[in-house]
């Protein structure tokens, strides 16, 4: 129990805690033609939150700030039930042109049973600082792309059938966020790609772990202030901060909405199933020891 309840740790610090980060609403400034010194800039601005878990390149203008609470939710029920909920509080704010950089804070608990009867909980809590840099964007390349730099750490507290005990991570989040208007005004596109390694104070159980996660979307404009679409996440698992021992992936589809209220205030909801994985040297067409079955998220938004 200690081990699937360690698993859902690292799979929560990997997985939930690094797919809040920085997806701010921009409060954004009149429409200007950007020259190509100025490329970051858009004369339609795109909510980050558009593209669900998927992340878009828009970053916030200079001196305007953002905030967002998050709720993310994930559970597994094949084998065992195993539930957990993160809350997530964060700031942005545009330091100078084309850079974000965006502090925040999380708090997670994690239950879980087997089939045996056996009973555990974990929980978590931390926070970090995520930085983003747009080098290209839309208006003037056709493509939108920044670069993302996440550090945060977090303490772990778990008890269960073996004991009880905590310990202590470092996790580095490196993304790549791309975005295009693939139908002008009407439909987008966007894919990420991230590397994430997360560092333990404690060998054993949890140890250092990596992951590199590949994410795409399209959000289709259906109302002036409505968005819907859909998203594939495909992901891989190793021991090791440093991509080391292959455990095992896991590839993920599902909705997502935004609905912007008005010119302050979004509200995105979405999630995500997985429908195909593998353990490394297990049976099985579905990956539940490195990630969970179910991820769904609420985010509500307001810009200052």
């Amino acid at each position: 129990m200690i081990k699937s309840l360690a698993a859902a740790g690292i799979a929560a610090v990997t997985v939930s805690s690094m797919s809040f980060a920085a997806d701010l609403p921009a409060r954004k400034g009149a429409p200007v033609a950007p020259p190509a010194s100025t490329s970051c800039l858009e004369n339609n601005s795109l909510a980050t939150d558009v593209f669900g878990f998927t992340v878009g390149s828009d970053v916030t203008d200079v001196g305007a700030w953002g905030g967002t609470l998050t709720g993310n939710g994930n559970f597994t029920a094949r084998g065992q039930r195993l539930t957990g909920v993160t809350g997530v509080a964060q700031v942005a704010t545009g330091l100078f042109r084309c850079f974000e950089v965006g502090p925040y804070v999380y708090l997670n608990g994690t239950t879980a049973k087997d089939k045996f009867g056996f009973s555990g909980n974990s929980s978590f809590y931390g926070g970090g600082v995520e930085f983003k840099y747009k080098f290209l964007g839309r208006d003037v390349h056709g493509v939108g792309a920044t670069l993302d730099l996440d550090l945060s750490g977090n303490g772990n507290r778990f008890s269960g059938l073996l004991g009880a005990g905590s310990d202590s991570a470092f996790n580095l989040a490196a993304r790549l966020f791309l975005d295009r208007e693939l139908v002008k005004d009407k439909l987008y596109g966007a894919i990420n790609l991230e590397h994430i390694s997360t560092y333990s104070s404690r060998t054993g159980v949890l140890v250092d772990a990596s992951q590199f996660n590949i994410r795409a979307a399209l959000s289709a404009k259906v109302l002036p202030n409505f968005f819907v679409g859909a998203e594939a996440w495909y992901s891989r698992s190793y021991l090791g901060a440093g991509y080391g021992t292959y455990l095992g992936d896991g590839f993920f589809v599902g909705p997502n909405a935004l609905w912007a209220i008005n010119d302050k205030w979004t509200l995105n909801a979405a999630y995500q199933v997985q429908v195909a994985g593998k353990v490394r040297l297990a049976p099985g067409n579905l990956n539940l020891v490195n990630y969970n079955q179910h991820y769904a998220r609420i985010k509500l938004g307001y810009a200052f």
